[in-house]
C-alpha cells in the first residue's frame, strides 16, 4: 500500500500565503489609523534594536572605523526613538514612502501578471497591480490629509489584493499539480 505524501505542494503553500495576506489585510482595513500608528511604532522599535546592536559593536570593536559605526548606530537610535515614542509625528513622510511602495509594487505585479501568460491567476495579479498603482496615486494626491489613515488602509488593501492574487495562483497551481501527479 502506497503512503500518501503529506508534504505541502507549491500550490498549497502559495494559496496559504494568500489566505494569510487576506486575513492580515482585513485586520488592517478594519482599523486603518491603528494600523498606521502600529506600523510606524514597529519600525521605530526595529531601528532602536538595530541602533543598539550597532553602538554595542562599535564600542566593542577595535576595527578601522568604530567612530562611523557608532555614528550609524546613534542615528538609528535617534530615528528609532522618534518613530517609536512619538507615534503621531512623521506620518506624512511615511505616507509618501507608502505611496511610492504601492506604485512600485503595483508595477511589479503588473509585470508578473503580463509575463505569466501561461500561469493561472495572472488576471488577478494584473488587477492587484492596477489597484496598487491607483492606490498609490490616490494617497499621494490626497496628501497631507491622507497621512493619518492612508498607511493602514492602503497597507491593508495591498495585503488583501495580493492575498487574492496568491490564492488564485495557488489554486491554479494545485489544480495543475493534481493533473500531473
Amino acid at each position: 500500500m502506497k503512503e500518501a505524501n503529506s508534504d505541502p505542494t507549491v500550490g498549497g503553500i502559495v494559496y496559504g500565503v494568500g489566505v494569510g495576506a487576506v486575513i492580515l489585510g482585513i485586520i488592517a482595513i478594519a482599523a486603518p489609523i491603528f494600523t498606521t500608528i502600529a506600523l510606524k511604532v514597529m519600525l521605530g522599535w526595529m531601528l532602536l534594536l538595530f541602533g543598539a546592536l550597532v553602538v554595542y559593536a562599535a564600542l566593542r570593536q577595535g576595527g578601522p572605523s568604530p567612530l562611523f559605526s557608532f555614528l550609524i548606530g546613534a542615528i538609528c537610535l535617534f530615528v528609532g526613538g522618534w518613530l517609536a515614542f512619538f507615534p503621531l509625528t512623521g506620518l506624512l513622510t511615511l505616507t509618501i514612502i507608502l505611496a511610492i511602495q504601492l506604485v512600485g509594487q503595483g508595477i511589479l505585479e503588473l509585470i508578473v501578471g503580463v509575463t505569466s501568460a501561461s500561469k493561472p491567476g495572472r488576471g488577478v495579479m494584473i488587477l492587484s497591480g492596477i489597484v496598487g498603482v491607483v492606490a498609490g496615486i490616490f494617497v499621494f494626491a490626497g496628501l497631507p490629509s491622507t497621512a493619518s489613515w492612508a498607511l493602514g488602509l492602503m497597507f491593508g488593501l495591498s495585503l488583501l489584493t495580493s492575498g487574492w492574487a496568491y490564492m488564485a495562483m495557488g489554486a491554479g497551481l494545485k489544480k495543475m499539480e493534481s493533473t500531473v501527479g
